[in-house]
């Protein structure tokens, strides 16, 4: 849903704003802004803090060239509950001007809209409970270190999101995140979720659904490093994927061996280059404190580009100077379904080996022969 009013006093600021071309080009600082006391949704047309909940409307597109904060919208509300509304109105924030070819692994450039958990030294953070009911919807962001980074802890609504061209397509950091319909491409990471239940007191989790994820990890932010992913499930986090496309990314699905789980169910997933699914493994071979790990991947009811379902790929870690890099290979016999023990012998998207040699972490049986109707983004 796009927000609208009709509003004489707000069409008389879109014409003015028309008028003279604020678009936010060019500017170095920024506006902090509160809520409007109205009943109209505040609007934005510059870089801005925004401090107090209610609800906020982009009324031009935003295309910065300098930053002095981490975000072009920073959020950065204090109190423990409330709500916070971004309506886009299909406007874009772009900041391919100031971070275009320069991302450094030593240095996190801006995010087009970054959403701040409380500080260390509050009061009642980190471990508090914090509650923040965010939506944020119809708006294209580009060229950033993030589309959105979220990290405030309390979750939030992602509607009609474009994210493309930045290094994290959207990122929630101990936080959750509800999105719908949105196009995730041509980012080097489509969506990240991690967390730290040691530092945060959470879990993270994402629930996907209608969205399109394609042609994320293609490309490389920084020399030496691996293909990206279009959704990476990181540690102590959690995933439900329905309905989607997970479609030509560098790695489609990828889900951390360090307690981590996800349930993939009625999706495309085709033409991805590594795996369509990868449960990661960890070995501790080198670390006896540590026990071997893996994730469950529940992923039923999804098409995998070919009538015959998924294949069967095995990575392999060797030595590379002073680094390790892996070697995907088909195995000798293909991986079984550790709960139906049908092989993964087919000729679509990949899957991984589990702990158990022989047998995939992925659940994947049943899986749909034929193209499935109303997946993915549909705007």
């Amino acid at each position: 849903m796009v927000h609208e009013t009709d509003s004489s006093r707000d069409r008389s600021r879109r014409a003015v704003i028309g008028a003279v071309g604020a678009t936010g080009l060019g500017l170095v600082g920024s506006t902090s802004v509160g809520a409007s006391s109205d009943g109209d949704p505040t609007p934005i047309d510059s870089p801005t803090v925004i401090e107090e909940p209610g609800e906020y409307e982009l009324v031009a597109d935003l295309e910065p060239e300098e930053l002095d904060q981490r975000g072009c919208i920073v959020v950065n509300l204090q109190d423990e509950h409330g709500e916070f509304t971004l309506y886009g109105n299909g406007h874009t924030i772009d900041l391919g001007n100031i971070t275009s070819g320069s991302f450094d692994p030593g240095r996190i450039d801006p995010s087009c809209i970054t959403l701040n958990r409380p500080p260390r030294n509050s009061p009642w953070g980190p471990n508090r409970s914090v509650d923040w009911d965010t939506t944020i919807e119809n708006v294209e962001l580009r060229g950033g270190y993030c589309g959105i980074f979220s990290r405030i802890g309390g979750g939030g609504r992602f509607s009609e999101i474009t994210a493309t061209e930045n290094e994290n397509g959207l990122w929630f950091a101990s936080d959750t995140g509800r999105l719908r319909d949105c196009t995730i491409t041509e980012n080097y990471r489509g969506v990240y979720v991690q967390a730290s239940v040691q530092d945060w007191g959470r879990r993270s989790e994402i629930d996907v659904e209608n969205c399109t994820v394609e042609a994320n990890g293609t490309w490389y932010p920084s020399p030496g490093r691996d293909k990206g992913h279009g959704i990476w499930v990181s540690h102590q986090s959690d995933a439900q994927i329905g309905s989607s496309r997970i479609v030509g990314n560098g790695n489609g699905i990828q889900v951390s061996a360090w307690d981590a789980n996800a349930v993939i169910e009625g999706n495309h997933i085709c033409y991805n280059d590594q795996y369509g699914i990868e449960g990661q493994l960890y070995l501790a071979d080198d670390d006896e404190r540590e026990s071997p790990r893996q994730p469950r991947v529940q992923a039923t009811g999804n098409y995998w580009g070919t009538a015959n379902g998924p294949s069967s790929r095995l990575s392999q870690n060797y030595r590379h100077g002073r680094g390790v890099r892996r070697e995907l290979i088909e195995p000798d016999e293909p991986f079984t379904d550790p709960e139906t023990g049908r092989p993964a012998d087919g000729d679509g998207d990949a899957i991984s080996e589990s702990l158990e040699s022989g047998v995939t972490n992925v659940y994947f049986d049943p899986f749909s022969e034929t193209p499935l109707e109303d997946v993915g983004d549909r705007r």
